[in-house]
Parts: structure tokens; sequence; C-alpha cells
């Protein structure tokens, strides 16, 4: 048995969702303590969905309680933001996470990389037991089924590339603009591929962590800029899409100093 706890923008609006989310640098403890507490768990947390799966069938007050404390808001905030399901519920909830048919964009296919990067790092933390390993590989099969067997992926959108469609509608003639894309994690590839393939006439890539800001830069044909020079950069665009995840205003001074990258 299982109990699932989850958020996204089926369940809360994007104000909430940015105030419940957990740090990167926090993951490892946060899920340090729902082992302790529970017995086993998995955290899934992207730009829209922050989700706990841990072992047992356990109370709603017992999982709300707990992410209410390692969030810093009070249980009726949890209680209005998070959705609870246990067993076969908990099951088909995930494997339909991993289909994509729970994203924003159906059919998007970052998410199941997504639930992999989730069972890895709970595995790493020994976070995970039997039954939420196994939970999760079916999850991933199902997942990676439903792109070979059925059309759901064929024609599938990211919120990345829709993003640069939304700036086509803006700016039509998107090729003689210079761009910037500000991170270096998966969105901030899938956006940097969008644009070059329409050919914009500059590309620039900014992250806090140069040598990943070059290998992006070198993947699309752009180049990188130092972080320090990200004022200047975004003084020079055009256009400019943030793919960070960020507790506070981001900067070239540093910022809130938690600007990091984050898979959407």
């Amino acid at each position: 048995m299982i109990t699932v706890a989850s958020m996204s923008h089926r369940t809360a609006p994007l104000g909430v969702r940015e105030r419940l989310a957990i740090d990167a640098d926090r993951t490892s403890s946060v899920l340090g303590r729902a082992r302790d507490r529970f017995g086993g768990a998995v955290i899934l947390d992207t730009c829209n969905r922050l989700e706990i799966y841990v072992s047992g069938e356990r109370r709603d007050d017992d999982v709300l309680g707990f992410l209410a404390r390692e969030l810093g808001v009070e249980s009726a905030v949890a209680g209005r933001s998070f959705r609870i399901s246990r067993g076969a519920a908990a099951v088909r909830h995930l494997c339909r996470v991993a289909c994509g048919l729970e994203s924003m964009v159906l059919g998007e296919s970052e998410v199941l990389g997504q639930v992999r990067g989730a069972l890895s790092s709970a595995t790493a933390e020994g976070a995970t037991d039997r039954t939420l390993a196994h939970l999760f590989h079916v999850a991933i099969r199902a997942g990676r089924r439903a792109r070979a067997e059925t059309a759901i992926g064929r024609h599938s959108l990211s919120v990345s590339s829709l993003a640069v469609r939304e700036l086509q509608e803006h700016i039509p003639n998107l090729q003689a603009a210079a761009a910037l894309v500000i991170g270096a994690g998966e969105a901030a590839r899938l956006a940097a591929q969008s644009l070059a393939t329409l050919g914009v006439r500059d590309l620039v890539v900014v992250n806090r962590t140069r040598a990943r800001a070059e290998a992006l830069a070198d993947d699309v044909g752009g180049r990188a800029v130092p972080w320090s020079e990200l004022a200047d950069a975004l003084a020079g665009c055009d256009v400019a899409i943030g793919a960070v995840g960020a507790v506070g205003a981001i900067g070239a001074s540093g910022g809130s100093g938690h600007a990091l990258d984050r898979e959407a």
C-alpha cells in the first residue's frame, strides 16, 4: 500500500505552487526525514508539480502535516493545495503522470525523465523501499509504452516550445531577434532548441554554472556569457526565456543566492 499527496496546476494556482516548492538543496534532507517518518518516500518536484509518495496507508493529516512543516506553511494551506490518493488510485495517478496525461501540456515528454530522476534521487538517499521502487519502475515502463504504442507523443509539445510559439505570435519576425535563455536545465535546453530551429539572429545562454551554459550554447549554435553579465545580456536581447528555479529574484549579483537549474 502507498499514499501520495499531489499538488499541480490542477489543484493550486501558480502563486501557491511557487510558495510550496522545495529548494533543490533541501530535497535530500526532506527525503531523509520522510524516510524516517514513513519508512519510504519519493519526491517528484517540477515547476508545475510537487508530489510525495510514501509507504503505507497514511492518514491525510499525517502526510499533510509533514508537508506543512517542511514547506513552512499552515496545515490548512497544504490541505487546500494537495490531493491525497491511496492504493490503486495512487498507482494509477503516477502512471498517468509518467504518460503525460496529467501534464499541463498533454503528452509532454519531459515528465518521464522527471519521474525517473525522482526515483534515482530517492534511491541515492536510501529513501525507497521495495514497494515504491517497484511502483516507479512500473510507471516508467507505462510511460515508455504509451509513447511507443500510442499517438500521445506524436505531436506533443513542451511548455518551453509553447513559450517560443507564444513569442512568435507577438514577434512575427523572430528570426531577426536576439534571444536570451536563462538556465541550462532541461526546460532551458528545449527552449534553446526551439529558438535555434527558428533560426534566431543571436542566441545567448546564461547560467550560474558557466560550463553548463557553454555546453548548451555549443549544442544549439549559440554563445554563452558569464552569469555576472546577465544584466547586459538582458539589455541587449529582444526576447528572453527564463528557466531557473529560485526562491527570490535572480540577478547578476546573485539575487537570492538560490537560483538553480530546474527541469520544468
